[in-house]
């Protein structure tokens, strides 16, 4: 049967479809098909496809950023890394690596007075001449500025190197925690609550610190809500301004 051009002429389109179908109907009656041979008695077979999910895929990399947050550092003690893991896990604002790093922090035997700061990204009550406010100072400035702008001497070169590393093998494992281990539970908070801001300022100018505003974010917060923590704080303990 030649092709028509259907477009041209649609009597012919119809003429093709009823001789298809005159066909079909007489190969059916030529074969003797029963009515059961031609349509199918059962749903066709399901085909279980199984596909790997986002968490199951995901797995491997929680795991490794996990394993990697508690791997040890060269020239770092174990009180330092504690510094810089509280630092890095509250500028992220991940509950697993914060989690983590106060169980550490306290195996380090860092004060809770210093968690209780770094809970809330505020200054702890480090001396400013001590190796604590030097890895803090460092920290601070590595997370917010991305580079230094000085080198702590008692730090030297090669404390500074695994420092540098620390705080990228750490940001690095935060980030892939906040995206594959997504929780809404902030573990900083209570840690923050064991100590009040005027107690925090006294402890800081106590520590001989010369900060300008003691109790103000360092990670993420503007001058408005610098200002506001320090009248805050003022106006309990008034005799520290």
């Amino acid at each position: 049967m030649l092709t028509p051009r259907y477009d041209d002429d649609p009597s012919l389109l119809t003429a093709a479809v009823e001789d298809l179908a005159t066909c079909c109907l007489e190969v059916v009656e030529e074969m003797s098909w029963s009515t059961d041979d031609l349509l199918p008695l059962a749903k066709p077979a399901e085909v279980s496809i199984q596909t790997t999910t986002t968490t199951s895929a995901s797995e491997p990399i929680v795991q490794e950023a996990l394993s990697e947050l508690e791997a040890p550092c060269p020239t770092l003690s174990d009180r330092d890394r504690a510094i810089v893991r509280l630092n890095t896990a509250y500028f992220h604002r991940c509950a697993r690596a914060w989690s983590l790093a106060a169980k550490h922090a306290r195996t380090a035997q860092l004060e809770d007075e210093a968690i209780a700061a770094l809970a809330r990204g505020a200054a702890p009550p480090f001396a400013p001449t001590s190796r604590d406010a030097a890895v803090h100072a460092s920290t601070v400035q590595l997370l917010r500025n991305r580079g230094l702008s000085r080198i702590e001497p008692l730090l030297g070169a090669e404390g500074v190197a695994s420092l540098v590393q620390l705080v990228g093998r750490q940001s690095s494992s935060a980030l892939a925690l906040n995206v594959f281990d997504q929780t809404t539970d902030q573990p900083w908070e209570a840690d923050a609550a064991l100590l009040t801001d005027a107690e925090l300022s006294a402890l800081v100018a106590m520590a001989g610190a010369a900060d300008d505003a003691d109790v103000c974010l360092q990670h993420g917060c503007d001058m408005d809500e610098a200002m506001l923590a320090e009248k805050e704080a003022a106006a309990v303990a008034p005799e520290l301004y």
